[in-house]
């Protein structure tokens, strides 16, 4: 995990850095006064400090990781099933009328759908969210010129494309689903 790595360079660079300093210069610390035992004491007091807010960020970033992960295990089922009940409703609409295409419901279900997703902290899931939300609006206006009288909602461009991202969505989250159940 990059926290540690950054955790790390975070404590033993300063540290190498103020080592380095007091053996080659140490008059740019210690100035014209005696190195005795209060600037020693003094010295590792900030030096313990300094390590205390760092541990305390790492702390911090973990914990920000967790609540990331625990809302991703919260979320993604209900929103994978949310999804994959839009997906077979598309698809199941494809050899229906065009003109009705307009009233369905999945139409707006999938914007919502698409929003909660790119909320989830997953890179993969957000990308394709995104892709998602981009051939919803293509499908969108589509449908203002190709809909009409005697046109399949399956003729409409971008229809079965919209559906396979909806599709791809849906699988996406079943295998980062199985990856963070598989990591607990």
């Amino acid at each position: 995990m990059p926290y540690k790595s950054i955790a790390i360079f975070l404590a033993v660079v300063p540290t190498l850095v103020l080592a380095a300093i007091l053996n080659f210069s140490p008059d740019l610390i210690i100035g014209n006064s005696t190195f005795d035992a209060s600037l020693k004491l003094s010295l590792f007091g900030t030096l313990l400090s300094y390590y205390g807010v760092v541990f305390s960020l790492y702390a911090a970033l973990q914990v920000q990781a967790i609540s990331d992960v625990y809302f991703f295990k919260a979320r993604s089922p209900g929103l994978q099933k949310k999804l994959s009940q839009i997906s077979k409703t598309v698809g199941e609409f494809g050899n229906e009328p065009s003109v009705g295409l307009r009233s369905q419901t999945f139409i707006s279900e999938a914007s919502v759908a698409f929003r909660s997703a790119k909320r989830i902290k997953n890179k993969q899931v957000k990308s394709i969210a995104a892709q998602a939300e981009v051939t919803l609006a293509r499908l969108k206006e589509s449908m203002k010129s190709s809909c009409g009288v005697g046109v399949a909602a399956g003729q409409v461009p971008n229809f079965w494309e919209f559906h396979q991202k909806v599709a791809e969505l849906v699988d996406e989250l079943g295998e980062q689903i199985k990856d963070a159940r598989a990591q607990s």
